[in-house]
This record gives structure tokens, C-alpha cells and sequence, in this order.
């Protein structure tokens, strides 16, 4: 080519002239890589300098993400103890406006917001009253049993298996 700039294969390369010449030898590639990285290096100082200071703000790095962890830790366990507070405060001032029974409230309402535990409240009180409207109801009160009639059966049986004397 008349530039002088042709690729491996004898073609000029697309775009025209790049101005980008191909080392010849292996020496010559070695030579500009050797001259790149003495370049870098005196750009950025010395290379043991710097991965000592990397060392040191991985080891800060660590020692900051471990308090914030941490921190993240304790917020998480004061804000979940601060809602089970707030559902316990609820459950019981529910319980006193319906006249529900510290121990009931514990059992029976078990719902987290303020609607659940009401409706639940209210149906606890509910079957409270109809219970003691209708008082305690047991089966057969005042009903003695009578033991039942001898027959001759049993009294045959009762004297086969008697113990003589």
C-alpha cells in the first residue's frame, strides 16, 4: 500500500490509516510493555506502598461495616421489641374495654391490629354473657341412679361362684 500500513493478510485495515504499527519482534513487544509499566508505576508511586495502603483501608473497611452491622443488629431487635410492646399495650387495653380477663386476653386475642383484636374481644364477651344468662348446665342434675333389679340370672351366677365356708 502506499502508506505503508497493511494488516497480516496484505489488506489495509477499515477506517483508513490508524496509525497503530504491529511490534516486529518479540523484543520490541517487550520492550514497549516494559516501558508502559515503569510509566504506571511512576505514575501511582511505589507498588508495595500502595498495596500496603489497600491492606490498610480493606482492614478499616471491615472494621466500620462490622459496627454498622452491629448497629443494624440492635436497631433491628429495639424496633421488633417497640411493635410487640405496642401489640401487647393493644391487646390488653382492648381486653379492659370489653372486660375480657387478663388470662383470656393471653389466650384469645391473638390478632395484631386494632380491628382483629376488638372483633375478637367483643365475640370473647359475647359468649361470656350467654354463659352467664343461661348458667351452668349439667346433664341429669338431681337424677339418682337406681341400682337395678335382680334377676334370677345374676342371683344364679352370684351363688355358683360364691365361696363356700
Amino acid at each position: 500500500m502506499a502508506d505503508g500500513t497493511e494488516t497480516t493478510d496484505g489488506k489495509q485495515p477499515e477506517g483508513g490509516n490508524s496509525g497503530f504499527t504491529p511490534p516486529a519482534s518479540q523484543e520490541e513487544f517487550d520492550r514497549i510493555i516494559g516501558g508502559r509499566v515503569e510509566r504506571e508505576r511512576s505514575k501511582f508511586g511505589d507498588y508495595e506502598d500502595l498495596k500496603a495502603k489497600a491492606a490498610q483501608l480493606d482492614d478499616i473497611e471491615a472494621a466500620n461495616k462490622t459496627e454498622q452491622q452491629k448497629l443494624e443488629e440492635r436497631l433491628s431487635v429495639a424496633e421488633t421489641s417497640a411493635a410487640e410492646a405496642r401489640t401487647e399495650a393493644l391487646r390488653f387495653r382492648v381486653a379492659t374495654r370489653f372486660g375480657v380477663s387478663d388470662e383470656d386476653a393471653e389466650l384469645f386475642l391473638t390478632g395484631s391490629d386494632e380491628d382483629t383484636l376488638t372483633k375478637q374481644a367483643q365475640r370473647l364477651s359475647e359468649r361470656t354473657d350467654q354463659q352467664s344468662k343461661s348458667g351452668p348446665h349439667v346433664p341429669r342434675e338431681g337424677v339418682t341412679n337406681q341400682s337395678p333389679k335382680a334377676d334370677e340370672m345374676r342371683e344364679f351366677t352370684r351363688n355358683l361362684f360364691a365361696k363356700s365356708e
